[in-house]
């Protein structure tokens, strides 16, 4: 709706769905074409869009930054649920590789490349995660289309 006339609103020209078509004002008929969405996009997602390459899709070693000699990696090489995630010498461990991809956000899920798990947290708290240069922020989950708290993990 026009706030300079009430009688006219957004409308796509000729009620045709193409690429280029025209968007304009129009006098209201109640139809399709004068019809929109409107979807919320949270600072979280916009920040999750900006940053999706930071951290390029692939496998990973994560290496300690106070000793290259120190990796995380899944104790005992942990296939179970809840297999803790520790710093440990880089050794032949098959569990010191992460599988990191992107969803069409650009949140990132760590995957350990042996046991096929995702990094979580304990708590059982739904989080996204957002890598922005070399830090990495976990997303609280509110709700399915919501995020509320945010925590950083500097990497």
């Amino acid at each position: 709706m026009s706030a300079l006339n009430s009688d006219y609103v957004i409308d796509l020209s000729g009620g045709i769905i193409s690429e280029g078509r025209n968007i304009q004002l129009y006098k209201s008929n109640d139809n399709k074409a004068q019809r929109w969405n409107f979807i919320y996009i949270s600072k979280e997602d916009k920040l999750a869009r900006q940053n999706k390459n930071a951290l390029k899709d692939g496998t990973y070693t994560i290496y300690s930054t106070l000793n290259n000699n120190f990796v995380l990696d899944i104790k005992n090489d942990s296939k179970a649920d809840n297999g803790n995630v520790q710093l440990n010498r880089n050794n032949s461990s098959n569990s010191k590789e992460f599988i990191v991809t992107h969803d069409t956000m650009g949140y990132v899920t760590f995957t350990n490349a042996n046991s096929g798990k995702v990094l979580d947290v304990s708590s059982g708290i739904k989080l996204k995660i957002i890598v922005i240069s070399n830090n990495i922020y976990l997303m609280e989950l509110r709700h399915k289309n919501g995020l509320s708290k945010k925590k950083k993990m500097d990497m």
